[in-house]
């Protein structure tokens, strides 16, 4: 008896239970070696059909034995029970899998990838989408805006004066707070040695409060510390604390050095807390005027950002219609300031989670498909692997096993195999989700950030379930039904008969990979297309050598306007001093970082009643357009002496023009920022026309824009802007000079370049071209090896029939053909059906893309011909090996 064979039998032996196997293990190895020279002559199928018949008699009657010998034996089968089998099964997949070295790392790679993607991306939508917020009572906060038809208003911020309107007058609300939600400010704080840039954010000072946190240190202020009453007051952020302050104990009444004043800590809050944004260290009041509330400024602008408590029982739907009847009680009462102004509101996770909730389902639904691709190639393995054990299955069905214990065991197998990816998975979404953060940073407002918790492990842990369930089980099944004992008989035909019915639903496999392939090759070039036109829009300016920085001049060194405008002129002045530098100028805002403010306009000689809504609004110093490349269509620029004495001035760009003078003459018209001009209105001359930048990204067109010099809207913290001759080694060190040249207690803050500032505008677009690119192109990867896999196997059970065909006269070019027409047709079918669900669910990535249908001409049909082509690929080496089969080793078993 062989080494192999006998290998092979003990290995039948060790999956019965150890009960049988000590009573008849040996007995039924030494009859089998006894009778090995015997049944050696009739050869290979007859022996293995007398072993099974003599090794399923012998193990019958050691059952029938043990079933005879009394109620101690029964007692003893029934409690190794389930569980015993399960542990026999696991202990077999194990040296199972260990023995297909290959097979195993293949599968588990393939499905760590998928499990690992999945689980990234998930980690994602976990933190925007489903982390519980880190408030008390999260489910009764509510996000607040207003809506104007006129202005084309929607989900914007509030003007203070009907915020307060509301808090008083909605019965649904708890409390209402607000913050400053588009500004986050800058001070230095000088206590502590060098000069620190530190952001801050204006609030109420019930804002934590109506959140629900709870200080570390001190006490919270409360509503009536908003206003300008009493000595200045600053909440700080845990690691301000422990960082600037050194976790002093006693912190709570020491008074902070900044540049622009002296508060003294209220409170620390915990650690984590850091909203509206993740940078925020400071929290300050807003210090209105206590008459504030009285003024038509307090309405006319529309700056804070609303947040609301819902009172104990109060429902959404009762809040949500209390605001609308009052924000129509107050376009009654103010019907100048609040003409058709309409409020509403917003869970808050949602109204936190703004624009990336689209982005985030619509990468979800990606790994998924990719997922489920990833299970397809691990269920066509798997598969292969069934039809390779047919003999060894159909053997373990000779000598008693059931179907369901062969479905047992081969799931046991997978769930390993899925046990395996997931860990796999787990170890690369770790590294995946650093990546993801260093592309595109996530989270909610400074509330919370991804990182692999529990939710994400539970997550990973569930998908290797789905995995091993969705790759696993059919293959088990058609094993388990394959089994037939009549295989080992010695007729050929029943054997074939066996593994054909194990192929067949191996054709399935390529349709549901092309499928799913071509859905992700899809919406890849669906989003390549929108970004390749992203990028092509013109950002109306040069970035080229151009680099910015903010600064924050303190107010309480330069506490009017002519000493912040001799500071502005001085830092301007010792840049061009720099031999490196070309031009400098300083500014309200650099364009691409939604910068400036809005107002209404009315031209002189308007008819009563006509009213520009919504023109942007910026100023600069001399030199800006020269600085930023944007050509001078008209007119002049601004000079140095421009809005310091006399007549007003103003610059407006091309789409002022189109706009709102209908192309016609600009310069010498006169323009006021008011909704109807009066006697007191201040009207500006229009001096010049520039081209368009635009302001908020790329991909929203320049809106029409007013321009001022600086000294008619002078302030603290502006932006400067330095073109640079040549690529100096050290430019910081250059501008950190000027600069201090003027003051060296002034700190530069987000120095980047223009290239960068036009990249960050795109950052959305490219974060999800990158990843829908790495999903397509991994799914390429799986459909090209998953094609060639079920190629292949086709072509080796193939080969008798291939023999006949060539024996016959079939020439190698028609085998070929032949195989290849197969792949294509089932590649087709699954390209069609791909495309057609494409179709059916493109509306769901229309909100995402820029200038592209969401149902492209180009995209579906390069894709699919992409997908064709790989088939194509992947199927030609299978292909290649069948027109190269030997007819007579074929027919003679020769293979």
């Amino acid at each position: 008896m062989s080494l192999g064979r006998e290998r092979w039998l003990g290995l039948l032996l060790r999956v019965q239970p150890r009960s049988l196997r000590r009573a008849f293990g040996t007995e039924w190895m030494d009859t089998a070696r006894a009778r090995d020279a015997e049944a050696a002559a009739r050869g290979i199928r007859r022996l293995v059909a007398h072993r099974a018949r003599e090794g399923a008699g012998a193990l019958a009657a050691g059952v029938k034995g043990r079933l005879t010998r009394g109620r101690g034996a029964e007692e003893s089968i029934k409690r190794e029970g389930t569980m015993g089998t399960w542990s026999l099964d696991l202990r077999y997949a194990v040296r199972s899998l260990r023995r297909a070295k290959g097979f195993t790392m293949v599968s588990v790679l393939v499905l760590g990838i998928g499990i690992a993607a999945a689980t990234t991306i998930f980690s994602g939508v976990h933190a925007v989408l489903l982390a519980p917020l880190p408030f008390a009572e999260p489910e009764r906060l509510v996000g607040l805006w207003e809506r104007n038809p006129d202005f084309g208003w929607d989900q914007q911020d509030a003007a203070p004066a009907n915020v307060l309107d509301w808090r008083e007058r909605v019965s649904a609300f708890d409390d209402v707070a607000a913050y400053r939600g588009n500004s986050v400010g800058r001070v230095t704080w000088l206590g502590g040695g060098e000069p620190r840039s530190v952001a801050f954010v204006d609030v109420t000072g019930n804002l934590f409060d109506v959140l629900g946190v709870r200080p570390v240190l001190g006490a919270l202020p409360t509503f009536d510390d908003t206003w300008a009453v009493g000595e200045p007051w600053a909440v700080v952020s845990h690691a301000f604390w422990t960082e600037a302050l050194g976790g002093d104990p006693d912190a709570v009444g020491r008074t902070l050095e900044l540049d622009g004043g002296a508060p003294r800590i209220r409170a620390v809050l915990p650690e984590g807390f850091r909203f509206p944004a993740s940078e925020i260290d400071l929290w300050g009041p807003y210090g209105w005027a206590p008459d504030a509330s009285d003024q038509a400024w307090f309405r006319r602008a529309h700056f804070v950002t609303p947040v609301a408590r819902l009172a104990p029982g109060a429902t959404v739907e009762r809040a949500r219609a209390e605001l609308d009847a009052v924000a129509l009680e107050l376009q009654t009462e103010h019907p100048t300031l609040n003409r058709n102004m309409f409020a509403g509101l917003t869970p808050l996770r949602p109204w936190l989670a703004g624009d990336l909730a689209g982005p985030l389902r619509a990468l979800m639904a990606a790994v998924t498909i990719l997922l489920l691709l990833a299970c397809v190639n691990v269920g066509n393995l798997f598969m292969a692997r069934a039809a390779a054990r047919s003999g060894e299955l159909s053997m373990r069905r000779a000598i008693g096993a059931g179907r369901g214990r062969i479905v047992g065991q081969l799931m046991a197998e997978s769930l390993l195999v899925a046990a395996g990816g997931g860990l796999i998975g787990v170890a690369l979404s770790a590294g995946g989700i650093r990546v993801l953060e260093r592309i595109r940073p996530l989270g909610l407002a400074g509330t919370t950030s991804i990182e692999l918790n529990t939710a994400v492990l539970g997550f990973a842990l569930l998908a290797s379930l789905v995995a091993a369930v969705t790759f696993g089980l059919v293959p088990a099944f058609r094993a388990a039904r394959g089994a037939d004992p009549a295989h080992l008989s010695g007729h050929r035909g029943q054997a074939g008969s066996g593994a054909s019915g194990l192929h067949r639903p191996g054709s399935l496999l390529i349709p549901a990979q092309t499928a799913l392939a071509v859905i992700l090759l899809l919406g890849a070039g669906l989003v390549t297309r929108s970004f390749t036109r992203t990028l092509a829009e013109e950002p109306g300016m040069d970035p080229e050598g151009v680099w910015t920085f903010t600064l924050s001049a303190p107010g309480n060194r330069y506490e009017n306007r002519d000493a912040m405008l001799s500071f502005w002129d001085r830092v301007v002045t010792s840049l061009e001093a720099a031999p490196e530098v070309t031009r400098a100028a300083v500014t309200g805002g650099v364009p691409l970082t939604r910068s400036g403010w809005t107002s209404q306009l009315v031209v002189r000689d308007w008819e009563p009643g006509r009213l520009a809504f919504e023109v942007r609004h910026r100023a600069a110093t001399p030199g800006y357009f020269e600085v930023m490349g944007v050509p001078l269509l008209a007119g002049r620029g601004f000079h140095s002496d421009d809005g310091l004495e006399g007549e007003r001035v103003a610059i407006v760009n091309q789409r002022f023009v189109d706009t709102y003078l209908a192309g016609e003459e600009a310069i010498g018209r006169q323009v006021t920022f008011d909704r109807e001009a009066t006697e007191n209105s201040v009207w500006r001359t229009i001096v010049g026309v520039v081209g368009d930048e635009r302001q908020l990204t790329l991909t929203q067109p320049p809106e029409p824009e007013v321009w001022e010099p600086m000294p008619q809207d002078w302030g603290n913290t502006r932006s400067v802007v330095v073109k640079l001759g040549g690529a100096p080694s050290d430019p910081r060190a250059i501008f950190e000079e000027a600069v201090h040249r003027v003051d060296q207690r002034i700190p530069l803050i987000g120095l980047r370049t223009m290239h960068d500032v036009v990249d960050d505008a795109s950052a959305d677009a490219r974060f999800l071209l990158l990843l829908f690119g790495l999903f397509a192109g991994l799914a390429l990867l799986l459909a090209a090896v998953g094609v060639f896999g079920v190629t292949a196997q086709s072509v080796r059970r193939r080969i008798p029939e291939l023999g006949v065909r060539i024996a016959l006269g079939a020439g190698a070019r028609q085998v070929q053909d032949m195989i290849l027409r197969r792949v294509l047709a089932l590649a087709g079918a699954g390209i069609l059906v791909g495309v057609a669900v494409s179709l059916a669910v493109s509306g769901a990535l229309e909100p995402l893309l820029h200038e592209t249908s969401a149902r492209d001409r180009v995209a579906f049909t390069v894709a699919p011909v992409i997908l064709l082509l790989v088939a194509l690929i992947s199927g030609w080496l299978p292909a290649r090996r069948a027109s190269r089969v030997d007819p007579v080793r074929s027919l003679t078993g020769g293979g």
